[in-house]
């Protein structure tokens, strides 16, 4: 008897293998296309050492601490001469540091595959 439970394209092993948080892939397609173009640029711009993915790595974490700084620091100044938005400005720089946050997260994470990457051509090169 032919499958009674119709969800679109997806044969039953895919709906077994559906995540809670990304049901259909989307964000993971996403993030794959988001690491080869990362992977891309990084092969364009030279780094081929784990080395330098390591030295990257330290200067972005640099970056967001302060970007984070001085996220915080306008929005304390703001907030000292416009008293009644401290609420608004708060919840903006909340909002700007997730945003930092999530993207230094991201972004470490594809460099930490492409570090991993580099290292395990390394050590399948013939010396």
């Amino acid at each position: 008897m032919a499958s009674i439970l119709v969800f679109g394209e997806l044969t039953p092993q895919e709906l077994l293998n559906m995540k809670l948080d990304d049901p259909f892939g989307r964000m993971q397609r996403r993030r794959e296309e988001e690491y080869r173009q990362l992977e891309q640029k990084l092969l364009q711009a030279g780094v081929r050492q784990p080395s330098l993915v390591d030295a990257l790595i330290a200067k972005v974490r640099v970056r967001v601490l302060i970007f984070s700084v001085l996220v915080v620091l306008i929005a304390v100044l703001l907030s000292a001469w416009f008293p009644g938005w401290r609420l608004v400005f708060a919840a903006l720089t909340a909002t700007l540091l997730v945003f930092a946050l999530n993207a230094m997260i991201q972004g470490g994470r594809h460099l930490r595959r492409y570090r991993e990457q580099l290292s395990d051509q390394g050590a399948r090169a013939p010396d």
